[in-house]
């Protein structure tokens, strides 16, 4: 199940970009404003301390939040989405949304997240390199990046990235958990990138969560860089 806050966050989602009842759904193409409104719902969401967790077994509940969330809007998104790219907005969605799927599946069967697995995979949580361990590793690291009033959403995605890849490395195994190689002709329209190269990768910064963000770090005993 999920949890309080994601289920209202959800709620809140649909009912904003929600087609009226009865009104054709619009062809246009998607925009940068669209993919704006995600990442500035996105970024309300993992700024709130009301969706932490400091507790080892719960802090990457905070990662599967926000990637479920990120999917959950592009696939509500009042836009053609594959209509997409075009030369104002050249993000694939369709494509973005695909590799999205995979892995929150994924880390919802590893049990990493709030909601109940649907084909529970079996991983020795043991063993540091079991697919669970490397797994659960970068989701606590990214949940903790998150927490920084200064954390950027396309960043976090880079950064998740660039750890799995590392934590693969270190303990030279495949990477089942990852998402299968994309098409060469593909391989560049990574959309986090594509963001980031075009200078849209900007921080969001909402000054009503700042105060609330250093009650829970005085509370948590964490001073402000703990998540820089």
């Amino acid at each position: 199940m999920w949890t309080k806050n994601v289920l209202m966050f959800t709620v809140l989602l649909f009912s904003v970009i929600k087609d009226v009842e009865g009104v054709k759904r619009t062809t246009r193409p998607c925009r940068w404003s669209d993919i704006e409104f995600c990442e500035r719902f996105l970024a309300t969401y993992v700024g709130n301390p009301s969706n932490w967790h400091e507790d080892k077994d719960k802090k990457n509940i905070l990662y599967c939040d926000f990637v479920k969330l990120r999917l959950n809007c592009l696939e509500s998104l009042n836009c053609d989405a594959d209509d997409t790219p075009n030369s104002r907005m050249p993000l694939n969605i369709t494509l973005w949304k695909q590799m999205l799927a995979p892995d929150l599946e994924n880390m919802i069967n590893l049990d990493l997240c709030a909601d109940k697995p649907r084909n529970l995979i079996k991983s020795d949580r043991s063993d540091p390199c079991s697919e669970y361990s490397v797994v659960k590793r970068c989701m606590d690291e990214l949940s903790d990046y998150l927490k920084s009033s200064y954390s950027m959403t396309c960043v976090a995605m880079l950064k998740a990235d660039r750890c799995f890849i590392n934590e693969s490395a270190r303990c030279r195994r495949q990477r089942t958990f990852d998402t299968p190689p994309l098409p060469r002709h593909l391989q560049f329209q990574n959309p986090y990138r594509i963001i980031a190269h075009l200078g849209r990768c900007r921080l969001i910064w909402n000054p009503n969560l700042y105060g609330r963000q250093e009650q829970w770090r005085i509370r948590h005993s964490k001073d402000y860089f703990s998540y820089f």
